[in-house]
């Protein structure tokens, strides 16, 4: 079985691909750090293969997902973890600059990944991916602006014509949409005012931790999910439910 974590290099990434190497996966785990990839491959063993991607970048794409298929045969699973953000901006003072960081990094990214790595599992017919939006896609963002608010939501959308377009050839392709998570970039990002005012909206009271959202990709990758396709899994705590 080969996987591949996009932003694998640390956080929720890392943790999905160490559970994957435990459940006996080849894991690619291309993150924009190609020190941050090495580092973590080291950790996690024989198993696990380094590489520097930036989603923003098409041709990187392609040529990583050409290595994918001549290395290991090609992607039977794929995770789109990797995404960017600034810190919150009023949407009268984004600029196209900032607008097309977040956009590219989070929809352009996830598209081409996805667009890459079908065309690898439809030769087999057979493949599963599991796309990251979040609460924001979902609702606003609290903290991460229009633009992110604007890109989650596309990776809904993106979810969904997937799974119609590419079911028939065996390939299922659902989303999480994971509310504030523990990790070094929230932890950057949050003043102890935002986290407390935060929380105070979390029935269950605090924020998700990669443990918490592992498990759910995990299921959604696994035989036991193969009747779900164009799904989207809300792990929020209980902020926003549909």
């Amino acid at each position: 079985m080969v996987a591949i974590v996009t932003g694998a290099g640390r956080g929720i990434g890392a943790r999905i691909a160490e559970d994957l190497v435990a459940e006996g996966a080849t894991v690619f785990i291309p993150d924009l750090d190609g020190g941050r990839s090495d580092r973590m491959a080291a950790t996690l063993g024989a198993a696990a293969i380094p590489a520097q991607l930036d989603v923003c970048d098409g041709a990187a794409i392609a040529k990583f997902f050409a290595r994918v298929d001549r290395e290991a045969g090609g992607a039977a699973l794929l995770i789109n973890c990797a995404g960017g953000y600034v810190p919150l901006i009023p949407t009268l003072k984004i600029t196209e600059d900032e607008y097309d960081l977040v956009m590219d990094s989070n929809l352009k990214g996830t598209f081409l990944c996805c667009q890459a790595a079908i065309a690898q599992m439809v030769r087999k017919r057979q493949g599963a991916i599991v796309n990251f939006s979040s609460l924001a896609g979902r609702q606003t963002s609290p903290a991460l602006g229009a633009h992110y608010t604007a890109a989650k939501a596309g990776v809904l959308g993106l979810t969904r014509h997937l799974a119609k377009e590419f079911g028939p050839h065996g390939v299922r392709v659902n989303a999480v949409a994971p509310g504030t998570t523990e990790g070094e970039r929230v932890a950057g990002l949050l003043t102890e005012a935002d986290r407390e005012r935060q929380l105070s909206g979390i029935p269950l009271g605090r924020f998700a931790t990669a443990e918490d959202l592992s498990p759910v990709v995990l299921f959604l990758l696994s035989d036991e999910a193969r009747y779900i396709t164009g799904a989207t899994v809300d792990i929020n705590g209980g902020v926003l439910t549909i």
